[in-house]
């Protein structure tokens, strides 16, 4: 009689809840091979427990629900690449809680040209740049500041070392432009355009200098040259013209000098068409408070720093102290 009762509550169980019976009577001993499963940033947990079902790693969405909300896993989900064996709902939760999660890391360089990580071509625009770097991966507060030119809003991205839980451009971009509008986002113009210079001269500083402590000077220089009108004559820019052809050079001759394109700053006036690398938070700080001086001119001098000047005159002699 006992036993009768038994197996009808059983089946009772079975008919009522059969997610929760076979979770609770059948998963514990399943045997089954570990399966890959991913959580990216700012899934919910209800989300989470419905993929893990659909997956096959649990029978039953509400108890794993329940088993999150108790062990407080609801609060301190951690995105990345997880190898979870399936089983039952507080098995799984376990092992989401104590397993550490894989994670892609990705370095920002500064001073990389923006092609090595979202190529484009001069005066182009691809379907590959607007997937990589569409205005949605970035914060809501940001996205009036970034040009129309997908490719341009690479320098709006802070160079830096980024544990992704995803390899993927859209968490590069979420990451690096999250960082980059906390930490400058405040300093910033309205004006998209007043943005997008300082971008540009960002840009120039950082190929410019190796030494923090001068990229306030240069960014100086820039400055005083732009406001008498003066050409700004950076190589960086002539080697970016040139790389922009297919051409990669470390030092540049006189020859060089006389590229035809819209980056060479030694026959166009005023500031390129774009940023040509994406600048660190140095060099963005750099512009937004450009040191005040009479500097027109500087000059390498062969210890990672440079040599300024207020004259022409001064600039020669500097020159020949440096090469001799």
């Amino acid at each position: 009689m006992i036993s009768l009762i038994v197996s009808i509550s059983a089946a009772t169980l079975w008919l009522m809840f059969p997610d929760w019976w076979y979770d609770v009577c059948v998963m514990p001993f399943r045997s089954s091979p570990a399966v890959d499963f991913r959580i990216s940033p700012g899934i919910r947990a209800s989300r989470i427990a419905e993929d893990l079902v659909a997956e096959g790693i649990s029978v039953s969405r509400g108890n794993l629900i329940r088993f999150m909300v108790r062990s407080g896993l609801d609060r301190k989900l951690r995105p990345g690449l997880y190898s979870l064996i399936p089983g039952p709902s507080w098995r799984v939760v376990e092992q989401l809680l104590n397993q550490e999660p894989l994670q892609f890391k990705i370095t920002l360089i500064p001073g990389t040209p923006l092609g090595d990580y979202f190529p484009f071509e001069e005066n182009s625009v691809s379907r590959d740049d607007e997937m990589q770097l569409s205005k949605k991966f970035f914060p809501e507060d940001m996205v009036d500041l970034l040009p129309s030119v997908p490719a341009y809003r690479a320098a709006y991205l802070l160079p830096e070392t980024y544990h992704l839980p995803e390899l993927n451009p859209e968490s590069l971009v979420s990451q690096a432009s999250r960082l980059w509008w906390n930490l400058l986002g405040k300093r910033m113009p309205k004006a998209s355009k007043d943005a997008f210079d300082l971008a540009i001269k960002a840009s120039l500083v950082e190929r410019e200098s190796l030494k923090d402590e001068e990229r306030p000077v240069i960014a100086g220089v820039i400055e005083n040259r732009l406001k008498r009108g003066m050409p700004l004559q950076i190589d960086a820019t002539v080697v970016y013209a040139l790389k922009l052809k297919g051409r990669d050079v470390n030092r540049v001759s006189y020859e060089d000098l006389k590229v035809d394109s819209p980056y060479n700053t030694y026959r166009i006036p005023g500031l390129p068409p774009s940023p040509i690398c994406i600048p660190s938070a140095a060099s963005w700080k750099a512009v937004l408070s450009p040191d005040k001086h009479g500097y027109l001119y500087y000059v390498a001098d062969g210890t990672g720093g440079h040599v300024f000047s207020r004259t022409y005159e001064q600039h020669r002699r500097a020159i020949r102290k440096v090469r001799n």
